[in-house]
């Protein structure tokens, strides 16, 4: 009697296992052919965080059709396509589920520009080059000149101490300050000249100090503006009071 029951509850708990067995393998069909489904057909491919880069250029160059399962996107390599971009400094993809892809970018932008050949380079602060362009179109970017610098294309990084210094200086001015910097030279060694939007050269020596000089530029840039003085030259090179010439 013992016996009889114990193989009634062995069959039992057989039954109880394959049954479970059964609806596992049923859910896990069902949920197969449900992700293959067109329900999850990829029906938008979204840009954010673009303010240069069109978005319809960064949609072609992540190389995502429509149609395709959301599951089945390559992100890895929707993601070195858009790094090759020299604009483009980061990028992220994400689904957003059922049928939509969001590229979310973080782009390079212009610091400078420096001169070449035939015509000038955008750079951002890492020394990446932008793009070329024929003129200095966009007043609000510095130009630093005293570089030699051949034909680079776009993506190319240049590497220069005294260039970094430069777009170092450029990030600490005060932007009132920024604004009336027309021009950085660097032509001579260790040694930055700015020049103003109205013409006056300063030396700002090399990148110490950069904030107490550019709080000594500023006010004798203001006082001369109130004084309706013609500035020509500051030395802000060395410590203590800076050397200011006035115009004959």
């Amino acid at each position: 009697m013992a016996r009889k029951r114990r193989i009634r509850l062995v069959r039992k708990r057989r039954l109880v296992v394959f049954r479970a067995l059964l609806a596992i393998i049923v859910v896990s069909l069902s949920l197969f052919y449900f992700i293959q489904s067109p329900f999850w057909a990829v029906e938008a491919v979204t840009v954010r965080g673009n303010s240069f880069i069109p978005a319809g250029e960064l949609r072609e160059l992540a190389g995502i059709p429509l149609g395709i399962n959301i599951f089945k996107v390559d992100f890895y390599q929707a993601e070195q396509h858009l790094l090759l971009h020299p604009l483009v400094k980061e990028v992220q993809l994400m689904r957003k589920l059922p049928r939509e892809i969001q590229i979310v970018v973080s782009e390079r932008t212009p610091k400078a520009v420096i001169p070449f050949n035939d015509g000038f380079y955008q750079i951002d602060g890492e020394q990446h080059v932008l793009r070329s362009v024929p003129t200095v179109s966009d007043s609000s970017l510095p130009l630093i000149t005293g570089l030699e610098v051949g034909d680079l294309s776009p993506g190319q990084r240049l590497s220069s101490e005294l260039l970094g210094e430069a777009l170092a200086l450029v990030d600490k001015l005060p932007p009132a300050l920024r604004e009336l910097v027309a021009e950085i030279d660097l032509s001579q060694q260790d040694t930055i000249f700015l020049h103003t939007v109205d013409g006056v050269k300063v030396n700002f020596g090399d990148s110490n100090r950069i904030d107490e000089k550019a709080a000594l530029m500023e006010e004798i840039l203001q006082t001369t503006l109130i004084n309706r003085a013609d500035l020509e030259y500051v030395d802000l090179s060395f410590a203590g009071a800076p050397v200011i010439k006035y115009a004959n």
